[in-house]
């Protein structure tokens, strides 16, 4: 990704089509690959024959849930918001201004990942049987719990949001950090596909800003429709103490 003469290089014609790229359908494949071995593990963990005296060992099982329970949310993770399906509103942002959703399917599901890898590693501590399983199952517990507190607390803070105000747009951190810039330096809108698909926005300085996609609630072609809108409408701007202003901008 490359900025020259302030124009965002490899910007998608058709935003939406970023969301469905090569690189998602691969990592959607991916997904589909550990539900399947992860299924595999549990089941033939669970129901292998054992010879007679032979106890079963259920860390097999429980690693196969792990490996499922992954597959399924990073599908859930990749999947995105769909063009022509029913959007969210935006909110009222708790420091003045509009907030625009977050996909709330993506939080739960990232959330939920990290509780995922904080029960494997209590299964590991408790079934491990030894001194090796049950430190490293302590580990990896206190990691998915930790990261599961990180990114809780900051949804709650509103991490990752877009926010639009009458004098500014609020983009959040992510591979760049996060950044306000007011209305009249902004210059570019774009969707840049790749193995994260981001907003892209360009401004006076000259510099450049990016906002993962798949994050966002709204399709890219509708951020962008926003974004635009108050970019080249002055008098606009003013509508934004009120989240119903943008009703007929998602729909």
């Amino acid at each position: 990704m490359a900025v020259g003469n302030m124009k965002v290089r490899g910007a998608a014609d058709d935003p939406d089509k970023v969301l469905r790229s090569g690189g998602w359908a691969l990592f959607l494949a991916g997904a589909a690959f550990l539900v399947a071995v992860g299924l595999l593990f549990a089941l033939g963990g669970a129901f292998a024959p054992l010879d007679e005296g032979e106890e079963r060992a259920w860390t097999p099982v429980a690693l196969g849930v792990v490996l499922a329970a992954f597959g399924v949310l990073l599908a859930v993770v990749l999947w995105g918001p769909r063009p022509g399906s029913a959007l969210p509103p935006a909110t009222a942002a708790p420091e003045g201004g509009v907030a625009l959703p977050r996909r709330r399917s993506q939080q739960v599901a990232a959330a939920a990942g990290f509780v995922v890898i904080a029960g494997f590693g209590v299964l590991l501590a408790v079934m491990g049987g030894g001194p090796g399983p049950l430190a490293l199952g302590v580990v990896i517990a206190l990691f998915g719990a930790a990261m599961f507190l990180l990114l809780v607390t900051g949804y709650r803070s509103g991490g990752g949001t877009i926010v639009l105000t009458p004098e500014a747009v609020t983009l959040p951190a992510g591979t760049t950090p996060a950044t306000t810039i007011a209305w009249s330096d902004l210059v570019e809108v774009a969707a840049v596909s790749g193995w994260q698909p981001h907003l892209v926005v360009t401004f006076k300085g000259p510099g450049l800003a990016t906002v993962r996609l798949r994050g966002q609630a709204w399709t890219p072609s509708v951020l962008i429709r926003v974004l635009e809108r108050y970019r080249t409408n002055a008098n606009a701007r003013a509508e934004l103490t009120s989240p119903s202003a943008l009703d007929h901008l998602r729909r």
